[in-house]
């Protein structure tokens, strides 16, 4: 069973950009960077906790095949957005990527 098959759900990855205002003052705004076919897990409370956050933030994992990804970028999943708080190459081979991310409220 290839990762590919495995990957069910597909997420928009924003990655944030520097523009001028009109009134000349410096904004960040997202833009479409590339959809991405993952696999999403809800993350523990346990996990949550590990990773400096409340039990009773929304967080999951997001697994993939690597793609050039930065913590700064979020993802969108339907109508929701999360953080990405980490990014794991597991095995540095590029056959896994491994995304913690809490859901931006």
């Amino acid at each position: 069973m290839s990762l590919d098959s495995l990957c069910d759900k597909t997420v928009t990855v924003e990655r944030a950009e520097m523009s001028v205002s009109d009134a000349g003052a410096y904004e960040e705004t997202f833009g479409i960077w590339r959809t991405w076919k993952v696999r999403i897990q809800p993350l523990t409370a346990a996990e949550m906790i590990k990773l400096g956050r409340e039990a009773t933030d929304i967080g999951i994992k997001i697994y993939g095949v690597p793609i050039a990804l930065q913590e700064s970028d979020e993802i969108v999943y339907g109508t929701r957005r999360f953080k990405i708080l980490g990014i794991r190459n597991i095995d540095e081979l590029d056959r896994l990527l491994t995304v913690d991310c809490v859901e931006v409220i």
